[in-house]
């Protein structure tokens, strides 16, 4: 209790009024506050263990596929016809462009 509280305790008292209910109303003045913010954040750590625990329920049921040779060739495979497409058809655009340009060589790399 701090010097005001005291002093005011100390008027009350002699002004006849009863200390217990001026006690009272400090000590809920002081402690309510306190009390309120524990309870709320005791709920918002249940609310945040709850969120957790979810989550790692998800994580478990969550299995990666493994990956066996045969799928990574496979998908090589495929990759590789694509690029091959691809580098096809910018060939073929390059050689259009020439050709629509009359250029009589192909772009040299420097």
């Amino acid at each position: 209790m701090n010097a005001f509280d005291q002093d005011w305790v100390m008027s009350q008292a002699l002004a006849g009024l009863t200390i217990s209910s001026e006690l009272a109303r400090l000590r809920t003045m002081h402690e309510d506050g306190p009390r309120k913010a524990r309870r709320e954040f005791q709920e918002l750590r249940a609310e945040a263990w709850a969120a957790i625990n979810a989550l790692n329920t998800v994580q478990q049921g969550f299995v990666p596929e493994h990956f066996t040779a045969d799928d990574l060739l496979g998908a090589a495979a495929v990759e590789l016809k694509e690029r091959a497409a691809e580098f096809t058809r910018k060939a073929q655009a390059e050689e259009a462009f020439r050709v629509r340009h009359g250029l009589p060589r192909a772009a040299e790399e420097v």
